[in-house]
């Protein structure tokens, strides 16, 4: 199973988000929390996997501050549990993102591990199928395809204060939603499983280059 509590009645659902993407972190997790009653509470576990057959792979908007925000969400299921990624375009989200699509062939079983690298940066690990991330490929090469589409933002002493990934991020969408992309995803529930809505009622907008998924 990916992620649960045997002892509920029901599937549970438990929604996770990358806790420790800021540069200098020392401890990196995905921070979850399920639904009781009506209200979300924090797990007490702190995993650095998560996994299960991928069902869904897409963009969840909300509205926060009278402003638009767009967030990748992937659902992983199992026949107990489902669990639920949600995060905005942070650096690792977009290393998932390039990986999927640079897949050949339709993915069943996704694995996700996040890590502190030797250099102190967030990072991601991608199994697809029990391949691991020395076996996956990008589509899209970032030197050349993704970072000439994130702008910088400079003060007035020509200083960068933070990076604009808007133009990113609506490039990153369209190939999310293309049928290439929706194509390769064909896992299926293999039982009944709880839809809850998310927690998430809010991001943190930043534009650093480790920035956070989201508060919650």
């Amino acid at each position: 199973m990916g992620y649960g509590n045997s002892s509920e009645s029901k599937l549970p659902t438990t929604f996770f988000k990358i806790e420790g993407l800021k540069q200098g972190s020392t401890d990196i997790y995905f921070k979850g929390k399920t639904k009781e009653g009506d209200k979300y509470v924090e797990i007490s576990e702190k995993p650095n996997r998560i996994y299960g057959h991928l069902t869904e792979f897409g963009i969840k908007e909300f509205e926060w501050e009278n402003e638009t925000h767009k967030i990748v969400r992937v659902v992983l299921d199992s026949d107990k549990d489902r669990v639920i990624l949600e995060g905005g375009f942070s650096n690792v989200m977009i290393n998932l993102i390039n990986t999927v699509a640079g897949n050949k062939e339709a993915i069943d079983k996704l694995s996700l591990s996040v890590y502190i690298s030797k250099k102190g940066y967030a990072s991601l690990g991608v199994e697809i199928d029990g391949k691991d991330w020395k076996e996956n490929s990008w589509k899209f090469n970032y030197a050349e395809d993704l970072k000439p589409l994130i702008e910088e933002v400079k003060n007035k002493k020509g200083k960068i204060t933070g990076y604009d990934k808007t133009d990113l991020i609506d490039f990153l969408v369209k190939e999310i939603e293309s049928e290439d992309f929706q194509g390769k995803i064909k896992g299926n529930p293999p039982s009944p499983t709880v839809v809850v809505e998310s927690p998430v009622v809010t991001e943190e907008v930043t534009m650093g280059d480790d920035d956070s998924d989201l508060p919650f």
